[in-house]
């Protein structure tokens, strides 16, 4: 009888558990802020896989403890052979998937680039890419027809060259996310300065990436300028001071760059008024370079893992087809009950020309840094490693270092809406993805005062080892408050206005000399 209540009750417990996964919903308000999927209109992507996954297991789990004690071995080896057919039967399918699907990104020696000779015409609409959304959703930037070519290097230039004027590093604000080949920036840069550009930026990659482009592939093609693009959004995201090597140099006798080793992390403060410098974790990896771990020697087998996971063609099919049919169930105005949220998108511009802008809260908080802090941060001094060892790179070669300074959406935006932002409501809205932040007024005070924090300490190292290097804010910033709309409102990146403002600037760079 004892036996019995006990298994009444496990069974309670397990009925209970999805119970109450089905009766909680996901935190929505933070999941709009990010413009993440809703699924139902209460759940996220990851929860209800984690729901769905959990009802055959429970049912599994049901039938076992629902057993008699005579037929309790027979369900058992039932269950055992079907967890043996799915465990063995799914990996053999994923195995095959993995052939015959195409990834849209490679990898050759460790260098993540596109297919080689693949182009694509896509249609880019600004709109939101969650079905729940903000309250408001005025129109953004108006649809693009673009066309992204692809050389035989498998980056974005018409043709794979052996010599030009200009390399150009960097991510996807480098390779030119979101617009047309004649509309970015290299592209337009190379018609105003008459100069042969070549591109080898590539979307969700980073500096360390960078360098290793260069490398591989940068050193062996012929130029005179090299120009490498940070976008402050996520290039100080790598934390580990990686094994860079020597620098080879024309002069033997010439200083070369090491990697400087990182302080030890700074203690923690109670935030009053102070900032803080963000915990360094791992970073979440661009989904096109999760495939790198897998190639990697020290990673762990957690992150191969989940890098195998998450790079599974089933898994990808099953996730689309969950935001494909149960993100319109129940897609809802939930913003009108979340104050947090109703100053976004918010307007820019003087007089009837008006542009849109939104952000996540993570751009928001990122910038709550101030420079000395950011001076200590493990970020900070591995991709100042990298970023020496570029340019000693750089010198050896023969050929000028030019690094161009991408500034986030957010920190263009911030300062020109300033007068209208309520401390209360933009502490809530970064409240969304960070639990332990100042008081409102103490945040709000400092945000402003750290805005500039990181650039210049950027800059500051630049001037120091001869770098040469350009900001993008004020050029930027100064065409938005004009109401020129340089950033889509619902997406990152540069519009093909933004583009041209960044041409215009670095080709006056480019020209000097």
């Amino acid at each position: 009888m004892r036996a019995k209540n006990i298994k009444r009750v496990l069974i309670g417990l397990v009925v209970l558990v999805n119970l109450l996964l089905w009766l909680i919903p996901s935190n929505v308000a933070k999941l709009i802020a990010r413009d993440r999927h809703i699924l139902m209109g209460r759940y996220s992507v990851e929860r209800l896989t984690l729901i769905i996954v959990l009802i055959p297991l429970s049912l599994m789990a049901i039938y076992l403890l629902a057993a008699a004690r005579e037929n309790f071995k027979q369900r058992c080896l039932r269950i055992v052979l079907l967890l043996t057919i799915l465990l063995s039967g799914l990996p053999a399918v994923d195995f095959i998937a993995r052939f015959v699907w195409v990834p849209r990104y490679i990898s050759t020696q460790k260098v993540y680039h596109r297919i080689p000779g693949k182009g694509y015409q896509v249609t880019v609409r600004d709109i939101p890419e969650a079905a729940n959304s903000y309250r408001n959703i005025p129109p953004g930037y108006p649809p693009l027809q673009c066309k992204l070519s692809i050389d035989a290097r498998g980056f974005r230039n018409q043709q794979a060259l052996t010599k030009c004027d200009i390399l150009v590093l960097g991510d996807s604000f480098a390779e030119g996310s979101h617009v047309s080949d004649e509309q970015c920036w290299p592209t337009l840069l190379a018609k105003k300065s008459k100069l042969q550009v070549y591109n080898l930026g590539m979307s969700g990659t980073d500096l360390l990436d960078y360098l290793r482009t260069y490398q591989t592939i940068g050193k062996n093609i012929a130029s005179r300028i090299v120009i490498c693009m940070i976008y402050e959004g996520n290039d100080f995201r790598i934390t580990a001071i990686p094994d860079l090597g020597e620098v080879e140099s024309p002069n033997k006798n010439a200083p070369v760059a090491s990697p400087a080793k990182a302080p030890p992390p700074a203690k923690k403060d109670n935030f009053a008024g102070k900032a803080k410098a963000p915990a360094q974790k791992a970073a979440p990896v661009p989904k096109q370079n999760r495939m790198h771990l897998l190639e990697q020697q020290d990673t762990s087998f957690a992150d191969r893992f989940r890098a195998y996971y998450k790079t599974s063609p089933l898994v990808i099919i099953f996730k689309n087809a969950f935001i494909k049919y149960l993100a319109p169930i129940n897609a809802i105005d939930y913003s009108t009950r979340m104050p947090s949220l109703s100053w976004l998108p918010i307007a820019v511009g003087t007089g009837a020309k008006v542009s849109y802008y939104s952000f996540p809260p993570k751009r928001v908080h990122t910038l709550y840094l101030s420079r000395d802090d950011f001076l200590k941060t493990p970020s900070y001094h591995a991709c100042t490693s990298v970023l020496s060892h570029l340019h000693q790179l750089c010198r050896a070669d023969n050929r000028r270092l030019l690094v161009v300074y991408a500034p986030t959406k957010t920190r263009v935006v911030l300062p020109l809406v300033k007068q209208r932002l309520s401390a209360p409501k933009l502490h809530d809205f970064v409240a969304l993805r960070k639990s332990h932040i100042p008081e409102a007024e103490v945040f709000f005070a400092g945000l402003f005062r750290y805005l500039d924090g990181q650039e210049q300490a950027l800059a500051d190292l630049c001037k120091q080892q001869g770098i040469e290097f350009v900001s993008l804010i004020q050029p930027l910033r100064e065409s938005a408050a004009l109401g020129t709309q340089v950033y889509f409102t619902y997406d990152q990146h540069w519009t093909p206005p933004g583009h041209q403002i960044v041409a215009d600037i670095i080709s006056r760079f480019c020209r000097k000399k």
